[in-house]
């Protein structure tokens, strides 16, 4: 700290910044709060990850409607049928459920292995995200980075009920991956800033917990909701209600905190 400044019982020059959070209140009510509206803030992701457990699951069984003109005959085999969509000779009919994207576009047979695309965009939409909110947060802040991964991930979201086609959902889910992968590492990183060391690991772990509060929530919604572009949009309302409630009382700082820690670090 600022050479010359006397602090009772700390040599003058050597305070760190931990210790500076000790004498001005370690983990108090501010660091408390903020922790409570980034945990808030962390639920969503959890429904975000895991959604394509539920949207874009297989139906129990389909059987091929043939078309007319088509000779009657016994279809059982999964390759008889299969044959016959090929070729055009009959349209998949689901027993299913849900809906979800498998039975909306017809992700079966020779198609099948397309349903893996959008999980596949999600992960490596959060991997580039990951790195460049990383890159941000150091340059505009981390509550900044916070509240922004919050907000474009929840209208992320929101759009892939509006798809129209596989490659569509698939780029959603990219933009997805990439606009919310902040939300979980980049309040990992600023709780670790506020709280004292002691605290750091229970913060961290809280947060992380919040991501499987995430995921019993979307199994409760999906309990209740059966067609997939409904429950994406209800999986975006959390994100879409908190984020704006929460925006400036995260990035509000304590006046007094902060003006403290600047005498303290500057000797002013």
């Amino acid at each position: 700290l600022h050479q010359g400044v006397d602090h009772p019982g700390i040599p003058v020059g050597t305070m760190g910044f931990d210790e500076v959070y000790v004498r001005v209140g370690d983990f108090g009510l501010y660091q408390k709060r903020v922790l409570l509206f980034l945990s808030l803030l962390c639920i969503p992701s959890g429904l975000y990850a895991l959604f394509a457990v539920f949207g874009d699951t297989d139906p129990q069984s389909w059987t091929c409607n043939r078309s007319a003109g088509v000779a009657a005959q016994e279809v059982v085999s999964e390759e008889q049928k299969c044959e016959l969509w090929k070729s055009g000779d009959c349209q998949p009919e689901y027993q299913a459920e849900r809906n979800s994207t498998v039975t909306e576009w017809n992700l079966v047979c020779g198609d099948r292995w397309k349903k893996g695309l959008p999980v596949s965009a999600l992960f490596v939409g959060v991997g580039v995200g990951s790195w460049a909110s990383g890159l941000l947060s150091d340059r505009i802040g981390r509550r900044v980075v916070t509240l922004w991964s919050s907000l474009l991930g929840a209208l992320a979201a929101l759009s892939t009920a509006l798809s129209w086609n596989l490659l569509s959902y698939t780029a959603t889910r990219f933009i997805q991956g990439a606009v919310a992968a902040g939300v979980l590492p980049v309040p990992f990183v600023l709780m670790g800033e506020l709280a004292r060391p002691s605290a750091r690991e229970t913060c961290g772990n809280i947060l992380q917990a919040m991501f499987a509060v995430g995921m019993v929530m979307l199994c409760c919604l999906a309990l209740i909701i059966k067609n997939w572009r409904t429950l994406a949009i209800a999986c975006s309302l959390p994100g879409l209600i908190l984020t704006p409630i929460l925006w400036r009382l995260v990035y509000r700082v304590s006046v007094r905190q902060s003006q403290t820690l600047l005498i303290l670090m500057t000797g002013a």
